[in-house]
């Protein structure tokens, strides 16, 4: 070969030597975009006509679209074999559409280029491997129009100071999670307007916390976008875009850690586009910018709003003119009035910063519908906030209030403003209305402001309305009159005042808990909305002037309500519905009707009414129960009415009616009345006073008293029990006590007629008038006309000085009354004694006694003994009725007259009768006439079986009455000393059932 051909050999082996090094490490770009269908492994789509490989490095460029591959069966994950892939360079840009749900690339390079979640639609894919950020246009974005697109970052994301990635998911449906922990990202991050993108699994991946970068990046939120993280983050810088109606302004975010510590902390910072968990801690290293104060220093017009330009003040209201408005982090101090801008479009207005609006300052809302106005942070600080938008409107107010001085919520009768912030503070807050009377509700709360223990102080002829559990805060709220207030969700504060001459309704949904209720208002009406009431302590006091002989003010209460103690005074309180409790179960409280210690004037004279009766049922338990009692005076004459619901209870230590230690409670004037329930009335009570005698002051001091006028009413058809406290033992009742020098007297009333027959009351001591001065008097009255009483000792008129009259009337028209003893209190003259006996059952073992004797009158029903022996100190007269007795264990031994009409007898079950023996009956003792005339009339023999075959008759032998068989009766033989007389009567043969002796202790 000659040297011509050896140098072209050797240049063809150095050619292609060369030509299969360029071959082995190619650069390979996309001529095109691709279409559906194809995918990054179609070789025509790349400059070297092959599919990729590892050799080379590959470019998509010129606007052009590289695809994923589709999903195919049994394939998860679709690799990209290239050595490299580079989205975009300098001059265009580029697009990696994925189409898989997931996708690995190992060295993706995004400089001036877009990744795409590309699968549609709601579809979530997933990038794995490495992101390379090179350039300032680059994007990672997961949306589509419409669907909810979201796209799982697991690849790493790294890129140098200087470089820019933006995420965008076009709105909050559409997702990004960066999930990789080892993401160094050191440029800027930007998130576009609306999108969200979240460092942390929220559920749907496995994944564990990821990072946006290193410490040193940057981020950008603009209007809408979120950060969601929930762990520590560290940012070199983070600016905010906020949208105004008219322009973008960007704001920095001072440098400092912000610790997210409670809702406002959260709020703050998911205005300017962070969404933080509380606990975390978002820190800002090498940011330029340093909080600014901002003064408002001219008023914020309609046209403008609060962010028009020039209108702020840096430093002081006189300083430098800010061309910026406020941002987070910023302080802002309002002495004038700033507007919101006058909008009805859904869109939210954020007012970033801690906003003042100082004395003399207003927030005027001009947003309406459903526009929101979002304040994190709004501090009242003696300024006002109010509805400035025409028409029958209502602002939306979202946020954080802090109330730190007596501050305003004020409105025009015809709009309202929805405070969906949650409030906190000690001061008060006023919540008025100009120029009329409100049309609708003017403040809503819809928060839960436990943490406010101020108070709302509505003005006369506002509307007030609460939706949520504890949106009234803790501290309460007071009326002006003419005022509606609607509570929804469960309220506990701790007092309210409820005033005005105008009517006030509270309407009540859930719950109502105060630990103080003052009402002095003319007219209050608790509505009827289903809810619950509980209160400590409700006083219903109108105040010192009052109505001659009428109440001041009514309180109508439609569901009932709950109440540890009542204090009444010139009202009338109505229930029509629900149930009332009064007092606790340890009888701690105690309730007075009207409110006890009043100085009473002689111009005092009102009425206090306490209807229960349109309740379902009342529970009253307190240590002291008194209806009118006074240590006060003189001449004053407040009366009172209470009426027990259908199904009634009261539990009380003592019940008091009517007495006082003054001059007035001019009984000859005014009543006070206790009706019982219509239905069923337990009464567990020790001491009972019924007009006059001892009440309590409110130390609990007794007191004794005179000056009333008292009655206990009980209702036709309704059962009554009465017991001591404990509901097993007996009370003891005092009925008409006069027991001080005051020129009046006490009367007492207790008609029980009308009860049903299973009623039972149970005595220890009943005493009906007691006079123990020289001036007034003492009557007492007690009817009963069936049921059962129960009475150890029954002492009737009383008076321990000459100079007044004790007047006591027992009516027995019916029942049972079971007493051991009755007696005469004492025996000066002035005792006046009427027991009428005219029908039922009376049950005595001693009447009288031997140096009080007293006449004992029946005129009908059934008298009777549980004893042996029925002791009579004085004349036994019966005009009507009988006497009934268990032949041969029982006789009546009569130390005075006798006369009687009817006898009848009865053998005992346990009593073995002898038919030709005598039975004594009745005994008459220390009387000088004995006239045999005014003995038996009648005999009736009560019994079946063994008495059916015998005449019965009866014998005077001496003083004493016999009963036997007529056999026996003829065959007596007197002493010698003794005279007798037969009275032979027709026998009575009766074919009754037979009676059974019933034995009640008492």
């Amino acid at each position: 070969m000659n040297a011509f051909a050896k140098f072209w050999l050797a240049a063809v082996l150095i050619v292609s030597v060369s030509a299969l090094g360029k071959l082995s490490a190619a650069d390979v770009t996309l001529t095109k975009t691709q279409p559906t269908g194809t995918d990054w492994n179609n070789a025509s789509y790349w400059s070297n006509n092959a599919a990729p490989t590892a050799d080379n490095d590959y470019f998509v460029t010129g606007g052009y679209a590289l695809r994923s591959p589709e999903n195919t069966s049994g394939v998860d994950v679709n690799v990209f074999a290239g050595g490299s892939l580079t989205i975009g360079n300098n001059d265009s840009t580029g697009t990696f559409a994925m189409k898989a749900t997931g996708q690995t690339v190992s060295n993706l390079i995004l400089h001036n280029g877009i990744i795409s979640n590309a699968k549609a639609p709601n579809a979530i894919v997933t990038l794995a491997g490495s992101v390379t950020v090179t350039g300032t246009n680059a994007k990672i974005e997961s949306r589509g129009n419409p669907d909810t697109r979201s796209l799982y970052l697991r690849a790493k994301i790294s890129g140098a100071n200087g470089t820019t990635l933006t995420y965008e998911t076009g709105s909050a449906a559409s997702k990004i999670w960066v999930l990789n922990p080892d993401n160094d990202f050191a440029g800027t991050v930007v998130l576009f307007a609306n999108s969200h993108t979240y460092l942390y699994n929220d559920g749907n991946t496995t994944d564990t916390v990821g990072k946006l970068g290193a410490d040193t990046v940057s981020l950008v939120t603009n209007s809408g976008s979120k950060l969601h993280v929930n762990a520590d983050q560290t940012f070199s810088s983070w600016t905010t875009n906020y949208y105004s109606a008219t322009q973008v302004r960007e704001f920095d975010i001072p440098n400092g850690a912000y610790v997210v510590e409670t809702k406002a902390d959260q709020d703050a910072l998911a205005v300017a586009g962070i969404s933080a968990q509380i606990g975390d801690t978002i820190t800002i290293t090498n940011s330029t910018r340093t909080a600014q104060t901002y003064y408002l220093t001219e008023q914020a017009w309609e046209d403008a709003g609060w962010d028009q330009t020039g209108a702020w003040a840096v430093g002081s209201a006189t300083g430098e003119v800010s061309t910026n408005i406020p941002t987070l982090g910023d302080t802002v101090h309002v002495a004038y009035t700033m507007r919101t801008r006058a909008s009805t479009s859904a869109v939210t207005q954020n007012l970033l910063g801690t906003i003042y609006i100082d004395a003399g300052g207003s927030l005027g809302l001009k947003n309406a519908g459903s526009t929101i106005v979002n304040i994190p942070d709004l501090v009242l600080n003696g300024g006002g906030v109010g509805n400035w938008k025409e028409g029958n409107t209502t602002s939306i107010l979202t946020g954080n209030i802090l109330v730190e001085t007596k501050s305003s919520v004020t409105h025009d009768p015809n709009r309202s403003v929805e405070i969906r912030s949650t409030i906190t503070g000690t001061a008060d807050l006023n919540v008025t209305v100009n120029n009329g009377t409100a049309t609708r509700s003017n403040l809503i709360l819809t928060a839960d402001n436990s943490g406010y223990t101020g108070r709302f102080l509505v003005g006369a002829r506002a509307q007030f309305e609460t939706t949520a559990d504890n949106a009234l805060g803790r501290g309460g709220f007071s009326t002006a009159g003419n005022n509606k207030i609607i509570l929804g969700g469960a309220q506990s504060v701790q007092a309210i005042d409820i005033a005005g001459t105008d009517a006030n309704t509270i309407t009540v949904k859930d719950s109502l808990a105060a630990t103080t209720v003052n009402i002095t208002g003319t007219t209050t009406t608790f509505d009827d909305a289903g809810g619950t009431l509980s209160f400590g302590t409700l006083n219903i006091d109108p105040g010192s002037t009052y109505t001659q002989g009428d109440f001041k003010s009514t309180v109508t209460f439609a569901n009932g309500f709950s109440a540890e103690t009542l204090r009444l005074k010139s009202s009338n309180v109505v229930v029509t519905g629900g149930d009332v409790v009064i007092g606790k179960d340890d009888l701690s409280t105690s309730l007075w009707v009207p409110t006890v210690g009043e100085i009473y004037t002689a111009s005092g004279n009102y009425k206090v009414a306490l209807d229960l009766s349109g309740a379902t049922s009342s529970t009253i338990q307190v240590d002291h129960f008194e209806i009118v009692t006074s240590t006060s005076g003189p001449n004053a004459v407040p009366f009172a009415e209470v009426t027990l619901a259908p199904k009634a209870m009261i539990r009380a230590n003592s019940l008091s009616i009517a007495s006082s230690n003054a001059t007035g409670l001019y009984w000859e004037i005014r009543n006070n009345i206790l009706t019982l329930g219509a239905d069923t009335t337990t009464i567990a009570v020790d001491d009972i006073y019924v007009g006059g005698g001892t009440f309590y002051n409110e130390d609990g001091g007794a007191i004794e008293g005179t000056k009333g006028q008292g009655t206990i009413q009980a209702v036709a058809n309704g059962k009554v029990t009465l017991t001591g406290t404990d509901g097993v033992s007996a009370a003891n009742m005092y009925v008409g006590s006069a027991l001080i020098w005051t020129g009046g007297g006490g009367k007492g009333v207790v008609d029980l007629r009308g009860i049903t027959e299973d009623s039972v009351i149970n005595l220890n001591q009943l005493s009906l008038a007691r006079k123990s001065s020289d001036a007034g008097s003492a009557i007492g009255i007690f009817s009963m006309d069936a049921g059962t009483v129960n009475v150890e000792t029954l002492t009737l008129a009383t008076s321990d000085n000459t100079g007044t009259t004790a007047a006591a009337t027992f009516n027995l028209e019916g029942g049972t009354l079971n007493v051991k003893n009755v007696l005469q209190g004492t025996n000066t003259g002035k005792e006046v004694v009427n027991f009428n006996f005219t029908n039922g059952t009376l049950n005595v073992e001693n009447w009288g006694t031997s140096d009080i004797p007293l006449a004992l009158n029946q005129e009908g029903g059934s008298l009777t003994t549980s004893a042996e022996e029925m002791m009579i100190y004085g004349n036994y007269i019966q005009t009507a009725g009988r006497l009934l007795l268990d032949l041969g264990m029982q006789k009546v031994i009569v130390n005075g007259e006798l006369a009687l009409k009817v006898l009848a007898v009865d053998i005992a079950d346990e009593f073995f009768f002898d038919e030709n023996a005598l039975y004594e009956v009745a005994q008459v003792q220390n009387v000088e006439d004995f006239v045999l005339e005014d003995y038996l009339n009648d005999l009736v023999v009560v019994g079946e079986g063994l008495l059916e075959e015998y005449q019965f008759s009866h014998a005077i032998l001496g003083t004493s009455l016999y009963v036997g068989t007529l056999d026996a009766v003829s065959a007596a033989v007197p002493e010698p000393s003794s005279w007798m007389i037969l009275l032979l009567g027709t026998a009575a043969l009766l074919g009754m059932r037979r009676y059974r002796k019933q034995y009640v202790t008492v």
